[in-house]
């Protein structure tokens, strides 16, 4: 037989009876089984649950299963046990299921039969049972403890003092007597059962009797009120707050109101700083010679000094400035309304940049300074040429000029002029080493190697200097001691000499393109620069940067190789500080530049225009003024003393001239106006009122733009 869902099961509950022994959970159960309407017969598995409830929900107990059950006629009978704790009196629902004896699926039989009161005898055997009175003489022997258990509702009194209760004890424990306190082993008494005799933390105490705490270890954490004369021993380094007034302090101890003699040997090593307004009204006597003061003071008339290696500073009222950089550097003076008169700036220039002053608002600086604005243009004795190209050795002593007639040469500052010391011929450029002993010539206008003389250019002096070779060369620049040499050719290309070489040999510079004109040489030979018509600038430090699309006529660099300017034809001047990677327009006007020179140190700055006069800046290129001495001229060429102050210019035209100039004093009080120094300079500027400075020393030559 196959039972599936299609066949009605009918179970009818006729019988089930609890087992008369007192032990164990199993009991009988008998019931009828039909299958298809008619009284089963055979073997059949059975599977038996107990549910709380006669329908879904979980069931309270394991799942027996009875197999190979004998049914005839439709009647078994099983023994079942679901062991302890199932019935208890609630109401439970025994849930069947049924398959053919072996291998198959279980169909459940709907619905869940009642379980009848029969098998509650099971439960009645125990004492939860029991209703009615117990006689106590029913109770034989003590009742295991096991069996005393539950919550007893009723007044229970233990009248026995020799009663012992052993566990844990839950409930009101209010009306416990004679309780002893030293079994109070945990919690907490609150502090509204201690009396009003006990000292609480979070209350202010008064304790009226005489303590003593004689542990030397006892430590007190909190705020201590009262009379502390008799407390002992005090560590002066926890005195952390308060002020401890001037009369209890010694003799010994120096107070600002008073007189005070310094007897002993004072050293002050770290920099002291008084920030605030700070009176000394007492007479102060050091009367040690032995007093040694370290560090940097400040005050009216005595001026410590802040090194600044950066380009830029705004100073302060009596601070003295130490300018290290070895770019220009910027000191931008205080605003008058924080100044009294008095008050002092100072500014040493110990940086290769040169430094120049900042003036404020309608403030100026009264004094006579050098400066390039009052300055006379005179006319040498060089003669008419179409003047190209001058050197100058570095105190300008020692001039050379390269002209379509040769090259001439000066002993006296370009004021007289030789004759020409080379062959005939038109000479392009000349270059000079700092003493101006060593010279160098080059001409377009035959082809010939690069000329050089070691003996001032004398006439029996000259040569082909080693490895140049025989070309139309353009320009010539060398370093100060005449032995690194760049000179471009006609055909654009740029070369250096390696002095290192025993050839003494020639390379490309590596300037690509073409055009390349101008050429500069720093002082200690560390870097060199080129310019082309295409408005290009190539540096051996910074490679080639575009400057304009216009030519480059002009271009000077630093005995140190960080600074260079250079001017185009049309166009203005660019400052390089970082040996020409970057280039910044200055403020001269745009126009035809024709040439450019410096100082050593390219603090002063001076260009000539192809067809006017002559700018000069004593600042970079902060600030240019034309040189009224000089005339509109087609100026050609340019050269100065390292320091400056010497110049000389010369005219490319058919009558062109060499012409003189050096550097004059100048009173200034002009707001537009700056004052500049180079390395080794510099000035104390004190103020005197009404926005005006002055200079009460200097070391240096001073400028004013």
């Amino acid at each position: 037989m196959v039972v599936n869902c299609r066949i009605l099961l009918l179970l009818m509950l006729v019988s089930a009876a609890l087992r008369a022994d007192a032990q164990g959970t199993a009991f009988t159960y008998q019931g009828r089984l039909n299958v298809a309407g008619a009284p089963a017969n055979g073997s059949y598995d059975f599977q038996f649950a107990v549910y709380n409830v006669v329908a879904g929900g979980s069931p309270v107990s394991a799942t027996l299963t009875n197999s190979a059950v004998s049914v005839s006629n439709g009647l078994f009978t099983v023994t079942l046990d679901f062991g302890p704790g199932i019935f208890t009196g609630a109401n439970e629902w025994l849930d069947l299921a049924v398959r053919p004896a072996g291998p198959g699926v279980f169909t459940g039989l709907a619905p869940r039969q009642p379980v009848l009161p029969v098998p509650y005898a099971i439960f009645a055997t125990g004492a939860s049972n029991l209703f009615g009175t117990l006689g106590t003489t029913q109770l034989v022997g003590a009742l295991p403890s096991a069996q005393i258990a539950g919550t007893y509702t009723s007044q229970v009194s233990f009248a026995n003092a020799s009663n012992s209760l052993n566990g844990t004890f839950i409930g009101n424990g209010g009306s416990l007597t004679n309780l002893n306190g030293s079994q109070v082993t945990f919690g907490t008494v609150a502090d509204a059962r201690l009396t009003p005799n006990v000292a609480l933390l979070n209350t202010n105490q008064t304790f009226s009797g005489v303590n003593s705490f004689t542990n030397g270890g006892n430590s007190f954490t909190g705020n201590f009120i009262g009379n502390g004369a008799l407390v002992t021993n005090l560590n002066g380094t926890q005195v952390t707050t308060g002020t401890v007034a001037d009369m209890r302090l010694s003799t010994n101890v120096a107070f600002l109101n008073g007189n005070q003699t310094f007897s002993g040997s004072n050293v002050f090593t770290s920099a002291n700083s008084f920030t605030g307004s700070n009176y000394f009204n007492g007479a102060n006597n050091f009367t040690n010679r032995a007093n040694n003061f370290t560090g940097s003071f400040f005050g009216n008339g005595l001026v410590g000094w802040i090194v600044v290696s950066n380009t830029a500073v705004t100073a302060l009222p009596d601070t003295g400035y130490l300018l290290t950089s070895p770019q220009f550097t910027t000191v931008s003076l205080p605003p008058s309304a924080s100044l009294y008169i008095g008050d002092i700036v100072r500014i040493s220039g110990a940086g290769a940049g040169g430094w120049c002053v900042g003036q404020g608002t309608n403030q100026s600086i009264i004094g006579n300074f050098v400066s390039y604005r009052p300055s006379l243009w005179l006319v040498s004795s060089a003669g008419s040429a179409n003047w190209l190209s001058l050197a100058a050795s570095d105190d300008s002593t020692i001039m050379y000029a390269a002209s379509s007639a040769g090259v001439s040469t000066s002993t006296d500052a370009g004021h007289t002029w030789s004759g020409n010391v080379i062959s005939a011929g038109s000479w392009n450029a000349v270059a000079t080493s700092a003493n101006g002993q060593t010279v160098f010539a080059v001409t377009t206008g035959t082809s010939k190697a690069v000329q050089i003389s070691t003996n001032a250019g004398a006439t029996s002096s000259w040569s082909d200097a080693p490895g140049s070779g025989v070309y139309q060369w353009v320009d010539v620049a060398c370093s100060s001691d005449g032995k690194s040499i760049i000179a471009s050719r006609q055909s654009s290309l740029v070369y250096t000499n390696n002095p290192a070489s025993p050839a003494n040999s020639w390379a490309s510079i590596g300037a690509t393109g073409n055009n390349w004109g101008v050429v500069a040489y720093a002082g200690n030979g560390g870097n060199y620069a080129a310019g082309s018509a295409n408005g290009n600038v190539f540096s051996k430090v910074a490679g080639s940067v575009n400057l304009t699309n216009r030519a480059v006529t002009g271009l000077v660099i630093s005995a140190d190789g960080t600074k260079l300017a250079a001017c185009v034809n049309p166009g203005g001047i660019y400052t390089s500080t970082n040996s020409g990677a970057n280039w910044n327009i200055t403020t001269a006007p745009l126009t035809n530049w024709g040439c450019l020179t410096a100082s050593a140190d390219c603090t002063r700055l001076i260009a000539g225009v192809s067809s006017g006069l002559i700018y000069a800046s004593a600042n970079f290129g902060a600030n240019w003024s034309p040189l009224s001495g000089s005339t509109n001229q087609v100026w050609s060429a340019l050269a100065a003393s390292a320091d400056g102050t010497k110049l000389a210019g010369a005219v490319n035209s058919a009558s062109g001239q060499i012409y003189y100039s050096a550097a004059a004093a100048q009173s200034t009080t002009s707001t537009n106006g700056t004052l500049t120094g180079s390395q080794g300079s510099a000035v104390e500027l004190q103020y005197i009122g009404n926005n005006q400075f002055m200079p009460v020393s200097s070391a240096g030559t001073l400028w004013a733009n």
